[in-house]
């Protein structure tokens, strides 16, 4: 077999596996988010979960807007307000707990480029 062969077949190899695992990522995270968003004609959320920077899963189910019948999307915007403050405030009382950060540190310390004063 010819390098030129042996490497396309790696390739192809490689490009099989990686589609695989995506397929069955998928897979599973539909059936998990379906348990909660199955049926179309009820109001819907959109998702995305990414591994190491790289999205592997973007999808949204539902409806954006009832009375109008409009699908949700991906690109949808959400208008929260400030009902995520609470989350992201045991979340982080829940990471320093686990020793994964002190809310004593300055933020630069976890994002690097976040601006000074």
């Amino acid at each position: 077999m010819t390098t030129k062969k042996l490497l396309t077949a790696f390739l192809f190899l490689l490009f099989f596996c990686e589609n695989t695992k995506a397929q069955t990522y998928e897979k599973k995270i539909d059936s998990l988010i379906l348990t909660g968003f199955g049926n179309q004609n009820e109001p819907g959320g959109a998702f995305m979960v990414s591994k190491n920077g790289k999205t592997i899963y973007r999808k949204a189910f539902g409806k954006a807007n009832l009375e109008l019948d409009a699908n949700m999307t991906p690109d949808h915007v959400f208008q929260i307000g400030s009902m995520t403050k609470q989350f992201t405030a045991v979340t982080i009382l829940m990471l320093e707990q686990q020793g994964k950060l002190n809310v004593g540190d300055p933020i630069s310390k976890y994002i690097k480029d976040y601006p000074s004063r």
